[in-house]
């Protein structure tokens, strides 16, 4: 669905990315992991078009990426970022609505379909009883799960995530990213949380200052090599009894207590 060859980004003499390859199939859930400062919301915002492409080329459906008119990619392509800022106030209602303008012609009023897949999105999220609410006004991790909604509105077939669970506490974590999962669509989420990343993603991919370190299954890339290569970390790796995902215990040296 997706193909990233030979991606380069740089910011005056400072090389963001370096030579990004990697293919995203249709209907996986992929995660993008790695520590601060290595890439990971840059690629992103390749993706969905924020930045311009500086070389490389990314393929979406066997058509160049920056080719594709933009209301067509706005039906293929949903993004929930990490910082939306909204100029005006607008109600919680009318955000989730305008996940739907790529389906209308200028000028077109909403109708009873359009209504109702409004309704359903801030159900499934969790903020039907916010409708009325000034956006503005929401929490962190409200204002999460209303530009999810409003994504989930465009009904695309593929989702884009910036760090998603940022702001929310740990049982919104986990209803965003079961939702996420369950979706029938590619995901590509870029996720600080490893332990979620291993649970809910069907690969990962691992940056490091530009390049990608590893991809592959959770099992295959989560080594405890990779941990104290990358993030400069220890870990316990071990098996979720729930899931049969890897699951990780951290520690640092000062915490380890001795007889």
């Amino acid at each position: 669905m997706i193909t990233i060859q030979n991606v380069i980004y740089t910011i005056g003499e400072h090389r963001i990315l370096q030579d990004m390859n990697f293919t995203v199939q249709e209907g996986h859930f992929v995660g993008i992991i790695g520590p601060n400062g290595c890439g990971k919301s840059t690629m992103l915002k390749l993706l969905y078009r924020y930045f311009q492409l500086q070389q490389g080329t990314i393929v979406l459906h066997e058509q160049d990426l920056m080719q594709v008119p933009q209301k067509i990619f706005a039906k293929q392509v949903a993004v929930v970022s990490q910082d939306s800022p909204v100029l005006f106030d607008f109600s919680v209602k009318e955000m989730v609505y305008m996940g739907r303008t790529p389906h209308k012609k200028w000028l077109e009023s909403d109708t009873a379909s359009d209504e109702e897949i409004v309704l359903t999105c801030m159900q499934r999220t969790n903020i039907a009883h916010l409708a009325e609410r000034s956006f503005g006004q929401l929490s962190g991790g409200e204002k999460k799960r209303v530009l999810l909604a409003r994504a989930l509105a465009q009904q695309a077939q593929i989702l884009i995530l910036d760090e998603p669970t940022n702001h929310l506490d740990i049982e919104h974590q986990f209803q965003l990213m079961d939702l996420v999962a369950d979706l029938p669509i590619t995901i590509i989420a870029a996720l600080h949380d490893l332990n979620l990343a291993a649970s809910y993603c069907d690969e990962l991919i691992v940056m490091q200052k530009g390049e990608i370190y590893a991809m592959g299954r959770s099992e295959d890339v989560l080594t405890q090599q990779m941990l104290m290569d990358v993030f400069h970390i220890q870990a316990d790796i071990s098996r979720n009894p729930f899931t049969n995902k890897p699951h990780l215990l951290f520690y640092s040296n000062a915490q380890i207590k001795t007889p």
